[in-house]
């Protein structure tokens, strides 16, 4: 955990209430380098502006003290690409993503694969960016659905995710994208969880449209889902 000294009476104040504007903050090289040790070594324009950096000084400061990586993304000058931890990469581009499917599976140790994958409000559509260097799959959930499901985890940074639920409700209304026997896998090593909640996961497939074929698939693969009204495919 970082601390900068900043312009307050109480004299020391958590970066945090920096980001969300409440103070004022001085030495600017340091203060760049600490936001970046907070953020996953990767800072944009917008959260450079928050403790006090004027554009003009981001131009100054680009090649000297950061390095620009993509449109209003910058890093520290002598931080390694490796160093810089792709999920807060892509939040940094995306800051309303919510790592889902693929991404969520892996995390929960469903699937073995290492895939970035995104779910964004639909209303977002218009302004997709591409994240440098990053092969990342964008789904777009309508609005009201978005956030239903999502968690916050702790890899590295506070990672917006979609709990156990959510992720299966996603693969199976989505079925299509994958082979039975990795559908029958990932269903497997479900039920086999001690943290699995198959009463949300019912509330999940009540609240959220989803085909009657794919409840007829979830009950195929051993999930106990109730019997419901038929809903639009």
């Amino acid at each position: 955990m970082f601390f900068l000294r900043i312009i307050k009476i109480n004299g020391i104040i958590h970066l945090k209430d920096i980001l969300n504007g409440q103070v004022t903050v001085i030495n600017k090289e340091k203060d760049i380098e600490n936001l970046m040790l907070y953020n996953g070594n990767i800072a944009t324009t917008e959260m450079l502006r928050k403790i006090g950096i004027k554009d003009y000084e981001i131009s100054r400061l680009t090649n000297n003290c950061i390095k620009r990586v993509g449109r209003g993304i910058y890093k520290c000058f002598f931080t390694n690409d490796e160093e810089i931890n792709n999920l807060d990469y892509i939040l940094a581009v995306v800051p309303k993503a919510i790592f889902c499917m693929k991404t969520a599976l892996r995390f929960y140790k469903y699937i073995q694969e290492v895939e970035y994958e995104i779910a964004v409000p639909r209303s977002l559509a218009p302004s997709k960016r591409s994240v440098p260097n990053t092969d990342v799959r964008y789904y777009y959930i309508k609005d009201k659905f978005h956030e239903i499901g999502k968690t916050m985890v702790m890899l590295g940074n506070r990672i917006p995710i979609y709990d156990r639920e959510r992720t299966i409700f996603d693969c199976f209304k989505r079925h299509t994208e994958f082979s039975y026997e990795e559908l029958k896998s990932i269903t497997e090593k479900y039920l086999a969880d001690p943290e699995k909640n198959l009463e949300k996961l019912n509330e999940y497939v009540d609240l959220m449209s989803l085909s009657v074929a794919a409840r007829k698939k979830m009950k195929a693969m051993g999930l106990p889902i109730r019997r419901i009204s038929p809903q639009k495919k």
